[in-house]
């Protein structure tokens, strides 16, 4: 079993696993579709990936 879905159903319960799993997928979806627009539209505006790429980096830095 996938582990995203075993820990969904562990906290919020079997019957309502589905549910929350498909608001994170959802989730995960819309996240990557403005990552992936606002790199092109950086690319378009200053001619390079750079400040998109060290946006990601920040991001994904642990609190």
């Amino acid at each position: 079993m996938v582990p995203t879905v075993k820990l969904v159903g562990a906290t919020f319960g079997r019957e309502q696993a589905g549910m929350v799993f498909g608001w994170i997928f959802a989730g995960h979806q819309l996240g990557a579709s403005v990552a992936g627009y606002g790199a092109g539209r950086i690319r378009t505006l200053m001619l390079t990936y750079n400040p998109a790429l060290f946006a990601a980096v920040a991001a994904a830095q642990p609190a």
